[in-house]
């Protein structure tokens, strides 16, 4: 796959202008498979009270092409979702001949996946990991209601606050507004359900909202546990999965550090027969009576 990010240009130091809007590019935050995103400084502001954006740099892709109509189809669906309390905004759509620029809400506090991995802010403390939890839950709930299924479920698109205490839900490239879907093996192979992957369910046409409830239960075992339970939800290709779908919730409290009542939860959520599999409303309303994780 081409790596469009590799082939953009420095931005660095560069100042866009739209409209009453300048921005200067400050620094590279992170690097993507189609683009680029930099800290940009909101000239309008002075230095004392600065203020800043983070912005998404693609290379502009052809009118007729597949990569425009996704491109485009992000554009939308994050627009769509911007005045949702726990989605990171996305202000404007700045363009140019060669290139866009995507205009979001600046999160100091990075993505999760470093607050749970490089810096720990999860461990041991029950009300942190509950309060982000149901955010996060909220967040999906919220997009599901205005019909987009995110299918891209992870820590690396989930942001955080400077002081950690608010979350918001990012990187919209590969939601849909499909109840239903044949796109077997959308997004990131740790969080894709069994449904979405094919394996063992069969590969026919399934429920959007609920695969995206699969990964909520991964992310949950991120929060506790900072590790995954399996690597891909594919008993052909995983034995760790495939001894859960042996063992069930046995297997869960055995090798996962985490306690009966969680335990509990994440058995329903990881129900093979998508059907069966636990609500939002009946996650949110377990995760709230949840003694503890740990």
């Amino acid at each position: 796959m081409v790596q469009f990010s590799a082939i953009l240009p420095s931005f660095l130091g560069v100042v866009l202008t739209s409209g009453d809007m300048r921005l200067r590019m400050l620094e590279v935050l992170g690097h993507g498979a189609y683009g680029v995103v930099y800290l940009a400084q909101d000239l309008n502001y002075s230095s004392s009270q600065p203020k800043y954006y983070a912005v998404k740099c693609l290379l502009k892709q052809p009118e007729d092409s597949e990569h425009y109509r996704l491109q485009q189809r992000e554009i939308s669906y994050h627009k769509a979702a911007s005045s949702l309390p726990n989605v990171v905004r996305l202000h404007q759509v700045i363009e140019d001949d060669f290139y866009m620029y995507l205009v979001l809400d600046y999160c100091p506090g990075g993505d999760l996946f470093s607050a749970i991995i490089d810096r720990g802010v999860f461990i041991d403390h029950n009300e942190r990991l509950r309060r982000t939890f149901l955010q996060l839950l909220d967040a999906v709930h919220d997009c599901h209601d205005i019909g987009i299924y995110h299918r891209d479920l992870k820590p690396e698109n989930i942001m955080c606050s400077a002081d950690g205490e608010d979350i918001y839900l990012c990187d919209f490239g590969l939601a849909t507004r499909h109840k239903l879907s044949v796109n077997f093996g959308c997004g990131s192979s740790f969080y894709m359900s069994p449904e979405c992957i094919g394996d063992c369910t069969g590969r026919k046409p399934f429920v959007t909202s609920i695969s995206d409830i699969w990964s909520l239960g991964i992310i949950l075992t991120n929060l506790i546990t900072s590790r995954n339970p399996w690597h891909v939800a594919s008993p052909s290709e995983d034995v760790a999965f495939a001894a859960y779908l042996q063992q069930g919730e046995t297997w869960l409290r055995r090798m996962l550090p985490i306690s009966r009542g969680a335990c509990s939860i994440l058995a329903r959520i990881f129900v093979i027969e998508p059907e069966r599999r636990i609500t939002l409303h009946e996650l949110r309303n377990a995760i709230k009576e949840l003694n503890s994780f740990f």
